[in-house]
């Protein structure tokens, strides 16, 4: 690939709750663009401190910066799209865009200290009824790391409801400490499609739980494991 003059950074606050970065941000849209599936990808130009979004439409030979995408310092850390949906959503470390028009136009949201950095984005539902299920690190007000898992619901206008105290329901004061795994909804055996009544999250060390529901994710759903490993291991997914 033709990557001259592209950084494609990553974030070692990891003593604060956050993830060094990888691959994890780049993706292949769901949706053609004729005969093709564009490519996205965080990253920034080597002379810039700026984060920018690219595209590529030849299967990641060449790469452009999306030039609605706004300008900003937060590194890219996820980025979220599905098959028939004009909607993307970029996590960072610094809160969510989010493109309702296929990147036309962005909105910033939660880019602030009780929002502080996106670990994963999992989406719900279509374009007029949208959830976006999101685990995220953050600092307390004794600049603490902590990690949550919350959802963003769209449907003309954005609103926001943390979901970790119910997810955090039986658990030790050890264990609401740990960081979130990546959340999935899982695939159907039967035809392999996704099934978004059953959200799958997960702590370090707890290991795994799952909450079922027309629209999961809600306070008294979450059931599944919650045990504190003695292993140190995390699963991640």
């Amino acid at each position: 690939m033709d990557m001259t003059g592209i950084v494609f950074k990553g974030n070692n606050n990891c003593n604060q709750g956050y993830e060094k970065l990888g691959g994890e941000c780049i993706i292949f849209s769901p949706n053609k663009e004729g005969s093709i599936y564009p490519m996205y990808a965080g990253g920034a130009p080597a002379i810039s401190s700026y984060s920018w979004l690219y595209k590529s439409t030849d299967e990641g030979l060449s790469w452009k910066y999306v030039q609605s995408y706004p300008e900003n310092t937060h590194t890219i850390t996820c980025i979220a799209m599905k098959e028939g949906s004009s909607h993307i959503w970029v996590g960072t470390s610094g809160g969510i865009y989010v493109s309702t028009n296929n990147g036309t136009s962005w909105s910033s949201l939660y880019s602030n200290v009780n929002f502080h950095h996106v670990k994963r984005i999992a989406l719900w539902g279509n374009d007029a009824n949208r959830i976006a299920y999101v685990t995220y690190g953050t600092l307390n007000s004794s600049n603490q790391s902590q990690s949550g898992i919350a959802k963003i619901t769209y449907n003309g206008s954005f609103g926001f409801e943390d979901l970790t105290s119910g997810f955090d329901a039986g658990a030790s004061n050890e264990q609401k400490t740990t960081h979130f795994s990546p959340i999935i909804f899982p695939r159907k055996t039967t035809d392999g499609t996704i099934d978004e009544t059953h959200l799958i999250a997960g702590r370090y060390g707890r290991p795994i739980r799952e909450s079922h529901g027309t629209a999961p994710g809600g306070s008294g759903t979450w059931g599944g494991f919650y045990q504190q490993e003695n292993s140190n291991t995390q699963i991640v997914f």
